[in-house]
């Protein structure tokens, strides 16, 4: 990662109100519910060279933020406000957990935090299945 550099504020305002234009009205009003104004929260070791990822809305016990190495919005769990529990590499648009999030209020399914976790070695994958 020698030559990549965190996403800067306004470029995230960007994509977010870009994904909200992409959005149907009842995800941006839920959306509006749950926002909050961008903030860096940590996740060690991942977000540490960044100072965090900018986390964009809560419900719960759960974030959604953006992440700048993978670009792309994830929902994580977590216990302590400031600090996400969870690494997520999922590469989806805002717009995209707003809809999972729309469906899971609507039907109680498919939770949105329900994700990919942080990348793991193939070795460790194998050991398990053994």
């Amino acid at each position: 990662m020698s030559g990549w550099e965190a996403i800067a504020l306004e470029e995230l305002r960007d994509l977010i109100n870009q994904s909200l234009a992409q959005s149907s009205a009842e995800s941006r009003r839920i959306f509006g519910l749950i926002q909050i104004p961008p903030e860096k929260w940590a996740l060690p070791p991942w977000g540490d060279q960044g100072g965090g990822f900018w986390v964009i809305a809560v419900l719960g016990q759960s974030a959604i933020w953006y992440n700048d190495i993978e670009e792309g919005f994830n929902c994580s769990p977590f216990t302590r406000l400031g600090i996400l529990d969870q690494y997520a590499c999922d590469q989806l648009e805002l717009h995209h957990w707003l809809f999972r999030l729309n469906h899971y209020l609507a039907t109680g399914k498919g939770f949105p935090g329900e994700g990919l976790g942080a990348p793991e070695a193939i070795s460790q994958l194998q050991a398990r299945a053994d």
